[in-house]
């Protein structure tokens, strides 16, 4: 009957999966690391004898191929992230150089040429009324 001890409080930490614990782009053996991993942790009591360890439970084949795939998709994240970190430097550098030149236009002279033109539009509402 109490054999079951990690049957509730064992769900809420439930180990990574073997995909995050085998993959890693930078050490192939972590596949390996994570196969022996497998062959020695236990299973829940509740699992048929035939059964003792988790590589028991899960192809190794499918522990290498989860390995391969993650290291594939790392590697094409890592692309996408260094693309996007150039693209962000370039496009922080022209926003930063037009911060620092001044305007195209006269802005005194602007402002000059807009109060001429409300002054005509209160002309043209005056004469209207």
């Amino acid at each position: 009957g109490s054999g079951g001890g990690g049957g509730g409080g064992g769900s809420s930490s439930a180990p990574p999966s073997p995909s995050a614990a085998a993959a890693s782009p930078s050490s192939p053996s972590r596949a390996a690391s994570a196969s022996a991993a497998l062959a020695v942790a236990p299973t829940v009591p509740a699992i048929p004898a035939v059964r003792r360890t988790l590589l028991d439970c899960i192809p190794e084949e499918r522990v290498r191929r989860w390995a391969a795939d993650c290291r594939r998709s790392h590697e094409h994240f890592t692309v996408k992230v260094r693309d996007l970190s150039g693209l962000f430097a370039a496009l922080q550098r022209t926003t930063e150089e037009l911060f620092m030149t001044g305007p195209d236009v006269d802005i005194a002279a602007l402002e000059g040429e807009l109060e001429r033109v409300q002054g005509k539009l209160a002309e043209q509402a005056a004469v209207i009324q």
